[in-house]
């Protein structure tokens, strides 16, 4: 069976390294071949350089192939997935950082968001949009100011070293990123990322800028070659 190679980016050694993989160029019956033009970077990336573990996910890309019983996609469609699998995106687990706050928010109610970063300033910009008043805690100033300017009404600083506790009257929602651009579309809302190179320089960067607090507020890794007019 003839095969095609492929790239892959994964963590060796402690660093970036580029690899190749062979796999068959003939596709299953239900199997789509995505080129990768763009793809997310968090810390689950950060854990797996030390595993071998590829590098990047959430991937979005252009379909090339798809194979004989496939019928949702054709080629020149774009095409995205995450790593998880088989989630129902409906229960307490799978709620967004919209569906938490609207199924648990009355206008000016008072929110805390603990952390602000790729997911929690989504959560800012929502909680603003939905007329509460928004607390966010973290554990430095340096965001104080786009913490502000996202509609944040109050900003309380945490120290690692000193416990802090939440009222006993404070409901904890545990938050994940929204399932459709139209809750971000409906209020007006964009994330903030900072693009680049899907390249082992490019990877390095990206991972480096996230262990030390410097991104805002979303890696996102960038295949200009794949990309289409």
């Amino acid at each position: 069976m003839s095969t095609i190679k492929n790239t892959v980016y994964r963590g060796m050694d402690g660093k970036v390294q580029q690899t190749t993989f062979d796999m068959p160029s003939e596709l299953g019956p239900h199997e789509v071949l995505v080129k990768i033009t763009h793809s997310g970077l968090c810390g689950t990336d950060i854990h797996g350089i030390a595993h071998g573990i590829a590098l990047g996910h959430e991937g979005v890309g252009i379909v090339t192939a798809v194979g004989s019983s496939v019928t949702s996609y054709k080629v020149g469609n774009r095409a995205g997935g995450g790593f998880l699998r088989k989630s129902c995106g409906n229960c307490k687990y799978c709620a967004t950082v919209y569906s938490a706050l609207i199924d648990n928010l009355e206008p000016r109610d008072r929110v805390g968001i603990v952390g602000m970063g790729g997911l929690g300033h989504l959560a800012v910009q929502f909680a603003n949009k939905l007329s509460a008043e928004t607390v966010v805690f973290l554990t430095s100033r340096n965001k104080e100011a786009e913490a502000r300017g996202f509609g944040v009404s109050e900003f309380v600083l945490l120290s690692l070293n000193t416990p802090t506790s939440l009222t006993r009257r404070a409901r904890i929602i545990p938050l994940n990123a929204p399932l459709s651009t139209i809750e971000l579309l409906h209020y007006g809302i964009k994330p903030v990322i900072k693009t680049f190179d899907i390249s082992e320089v490019g990877i390095a960067q990206a991972l480096e800028k996230m262990e030390n607090g410097t991104i805002r507020y979303r890696g996102v890794l960038v295949n200009a070659e794949k990309l289409l007019p």
